[in-house]
C-alpha cells in the first residue's frame, strides 16, 4: 500500500453531537473530521471544495450543498 503523505500523523475527533446527530448523513460527519483535521494541522483549513471532493470521491457540488 502507498503511503499518502497527506494523511501521515493527522487526525480527527467527531464529537458526540456530531457523531450521533440522525440529522447528519455518513459523509456530511466525514467531511467534518476531514475539515477539523486539516484545521489541527494547520491551525486553519482552506482547502477547496475540489480538494474535499476528491478526498471523499463526491462531486465539488456535493460539497457545496
Amino acid at each position: 500500500m502507498k503511503e499518502n503523505q497527506d494523511n501521515i500523523g493527522y487526525y480527527s475527533i467527531i464529537p458526540a453531537t456530531i457523531l450521533y446527530n440522525k440529522e447528519l448523513k455518513a459523509n456530511e460527519k466525514l467531511l467534518y473530521a476531514i475539515i477539523t483535521s486539516l484545521a489541527c494541522k494547520e491551525g486553519y483549513c482552506f482547502a477547496t471544495n475540489k480538494y474535499l471532493a476528491e478526498k471523499l470521491g463526491v462531486n465539488p457540488k456535493t460539497i457545496s450543498n
